[in-house]
């Protein structure tokens, strides 16, 4: 993974799009840019790593972008690229852009899916 995390305030109150280009080779599980935006006590207000739009295998350069928003309680926004398994990954271009609301979130629900009560205690 490499990493960068700057402060939210430029950003506060829009929609956030991270914008790189991206290529491959051999990447044997999964690669994604990544960008994650934090309020107080380093809670996650927003995340979205590609996990489910991968980059996977060989491919020559390719446009992507996460694009997020920035809730006003926001303090730091943190992105980069990973890598999980082998292979090899180059990042080129990177840049940020506010966008309005017409341009749709890739960010994961961050919802509270926990259950209300413990289940499975027996773990079977």
């Amino acid at each position: 993974t490499i990493s960068q995390s700057i402060n939210a305030h430029d950003y506060l109150g829009n929609r956030l799009k991270l914008t790189a280009d991206i290529k491959s080779e051999k990447v044997t599980e999964w690669a994604g840019m990544w960008m994650r935006v934090d309020g107080k006590d380093n809670k996650v207000l927003a995340f979205d790593n590609m996990q489910n739009r991968s980059i996977n295998g060989t491919n020559s350069w390719t446009n992507y972008s996460v694009v997020l928003d920035v809730p006003k309680e926001s303090i730091s926004i943190s992105y980069g690229v990973l890598l999980s398994g082998t292979g090899t990954v180059w990042v080129d271009d990177l840049s940020f852009k506010t966008v309005d609301n017409s341009v749709n979130t890739t960010g994961m629900d961050l919802g509270n899916t926990r259950p209300k009560k413990p289940r499975n205690n027996r773990f079977k």
